[in-house]
């Protein structure tokens, strides 16, 4: 945003809150998230490795990047690991920046940890680790946003973000 690109922020937000309301629908929606049962990384990962027409040129690799994840195993962990590297934070600077992650799209993360811990509260409880998973999904976002804001901007976008 500094360089004077678009806050990538936005973008994400909107294309995760859909994913996000759908993964925590409590039986109130026509339309039943597909492989939910697996959790909410590996729901997302197969809903974007199917064949579809991203609705947004800053999704163009997501189906790429979901494929890659899905049949390299990346676990949720993994790809936050990955995905922080890719980013290029400092090793110390972590645990600010989950945080941070954490904070962007406010309201959701306390939600699903609500409906993690408090399953007995709710119609259709998500398992225990879905905070992580979403963390990780921000972060695969996060990816693509600022590798598709980039090149507009006229700078070299580093190998491991392409």
């Amino acid at each position: 945003m500094a360089a004077g690109a678009e806050d990538p922020d936005l973008q994400v937000n909107e294309f995760l809150v859909r994913f996000c309301a759908a993964y925590l629908d409590q039986g109130i929606s026509l339309w039943s998230l597909p492989d939910q049962n697996l959790g909410f990384y590996q729901s997302f990962l197969r809903l974007h490795a199917e064949s579809w027409n991203p609705p947004e040129l800053w999704l163009k690799d997501l189906r790429s990047e979901s494929k890659r994840l899905l049949n390299g195993n990346v676990t949720a962990i993994e790809s936050i690991r990955e995905s922080v590297e890719m980013l290029g934070v400092a090793l110390d600077e972590w645990g600010k920046y989950l945080d941070a992650t954490l904070l962007v799209l406010r309201g959701w993360g306390g939600m699903i940890r609500q409906v993690e811990v408090r399953g007995d509260s709710v119609a259709h409880p998500i398992p225990g680790g879905t905070l992580v998973e979403f963390v990780a999904v921000r972060l695969i976002l996060d990816r693509l946003a600022v590798a598709s804001l980039v090149p507009q901007l006229g700078i070299d976008l580093p190998q491991y973000l392409r």
